[in-house]
């Protein structure tokens, strides 16, 4: 008599969209569970698994069991790698990421490898970034995974709204073609937030996402808020917490490790604003402002403001004039609403603001705002309409040697000190006075644009010259906008 045959259940090929259906429905920890022990992918998909858990705890000794031999260990190897944020080791094995062939096994891997490249490239802001992600995004598709269609494609606008050119449009589209849990909602209004803070909307941003996400502490600060951290430790020790501290508060160090745009571009610009504000500060600020390149909006109005303060401080500047102006006007063509960064440059940087609202074709938002800081005009101060007048001639004797970036002279004790107290005698609310000869020496540098049309420079240079008071300083203001070369 024959042995009696005993039948063996095969693990069922594997299926994506089954997988994916069993992801969403099941935690993390049940999704690892149900993974049979003879499959022949099973520390791979028990890897994948444990991603769920958002902890490096579960993730770690997941990969460690990793076994490379596989067909899913590539993908998984590189998804958890990403997941814990080793995104140059991810770049480091990005090659041969495409599929090996065309069964679901070698679509799935390949699919889960691009994407991983393609987020870390996107966090390192490397230029192939939407590259990876839109081979992802076809790989789901052939699929026919909507899930990850659906996440892919909000990581392809992430990225883009990391360089400063995301759509809050195009997340909605996403997000409304298929749905999302809870958590994916959350992450899409993040990036929306992202969004909304490059394009000027800082408010917007707050209301995405709450005072106590740090886009919110951020946006909060550049709306002139009082920033007040939350009591969650991770979020109170990030160094983006620390920069909107930073960014509202004079007095608050600037934080290291400010690594994710659009962030870094606030906490580079900051450093520039604060070492023109030191004396000597100008030469160096005109060498960082050189390194500094944003396509985020509000950065890009930022950016050239500082860079035409710090020509008006007398830095050696490394950009043309046409390229700054072109700089701030693409900005404040994309912009979505003007008014809070102008209302921050008032409160943070009145120079920036003061310059920017006298280039041809600045938005109302930044004119109205002229006459609420002191403009110091030679022989007297003219803040909120009124004319405040100095003594003598030593105003106007400052702004012209200001003007050819001369020291003041030294004046005699007695004249000094009535001057000085007639300076502490008017009735500035303490706002910081700007200088009108730096905004003329910004503005005129500027009108060198070429191909631009003169008019709309020259009677901008020509109101700029009717704010002066003092002989002197009219004369050498006058003549000093006429001239056609620097």
């Amino acid at each position: 008599m024959g042995k009696p045959l005993i039948l063996t259940t095969l693990p069922a090929a594997f299926d994506a969209v089954e997988w994916e259906q069993r992801q969403r429905r099941m935690s993390w920890y049940e999704l690892s569970a149900s993974v049979d022990d003879a499959d022949p992918n099973v520390t791979s998909l028990r890897l994948l698994a444990s991603l769920g858990s958002r902890q490096d705890a579960e993730v770690l000794p997941a990969l460690r069991r990793l076994n490379p031999d596989e067909p899913l260990a590539r993908g998984a190897r590189l998804q958890a790698l990403t997941d814990m944020k080793n995104y140059a080791e991810v770049m480091t094995q990005a090659r041969n990421i495409y599929p090996t062939g065309p069964s679901q096994v070698e679509l799935f891997d390949a699919a889960n490898a691009s994407f991983a490249v393609g987020l870390s490239a996107s966090v390192l802001e490397l230029p192939e970034a939407e590259l990876h992600l839109h081979a992802a995004t076809l790989l789901a598709r052939a699929l026919r995974m909507s899930n990850r269609i659906q996440l892919c494609e909000l990581e392809l606008e992430g990225a883009r709204a990391r360089i400063g050119e995301g759509s809050i449009e195009a997340v909605d589209r996403i997000m409304s073609a298929y749905e999302a849990p809870v958590a994916r909602q959350q992450h899409a209004n993040r990036l929306k937030a992202d969004i909304a803070l490059t394009l000027g909307d800082y408010r917007m941003a707050v209301n995405l996402v709450g005072p106590a996400d740090v886009r919110g502490l951020v946006a909060t600060a550049l709306l002139n808020g009082e920033v007040c951290l939350p009591e969650i430790e991770a979020v109170r020790t990030s160094p983006y917490a620390q920069l909107a501290l930073a960014l509202r508060y004079p007095d608050h160090a600037i934080p290291d490790g400010v690594t994710i745009r659009p962030f870094a571009g606030y906490a580079w610009l900051l450093r520039v604003a604060r070492l023109l504000d030191e004396p000597g500060g100008a030469d160096q600020a005109g060498t960082m402002l050189a390194s500094i390149e944003t396509r985020a909006a509000d950065q890009r109005v930022m950016l050239g403001g500082l860079i035409l303060r710090a020509h008006a401080l007398g830095a050696e500047i490394q950009q043309d004039p046409h390229e700054v102006v072109r700089m701030i006007r693409s900005g404040w063509e994309r912009m979505t609403t003007h008014r809070p960064l102008a209302l921050y440059l008032r409160e943070r940087m009145p120079d920036v603001l003061m310059i920017l609202a006298h280039l041809p074709g600045a938005p109302a938002e930044y004119v109205d705002l002229i006459m609420t800081l002191p403009l110091f005009v030679g022989n007297a101060v003219r803040f909120e309409g009124r004319v405040l007048g100095l003594p003598a001639q030593r105003g106007s004797v400052i702004q012209t040697r200001e003007l050819t970036l001369k020291a003041p002279t030294r004046a005699h004790s007695m004249q000094k000190k009535r001057y000085s107290d007639a300076w502490e005698g008017l009735p500035l609310q303490g706002r910081p006075v700007v200088s009108l000869a730096r905004v003329a020496r910004a503005v005129r540098w500027a009108a060198q644009s070429p191909g631009e049309a003169q008019g709309p420079w020259e009677q901008a240079l020509t109101a700029l010259v009717r704010l002066a008071r003092g002989p002197e300083f009219v004369e050498k203001l006058s003549a000093f906008v006429t001239l056609r070369d620097t």
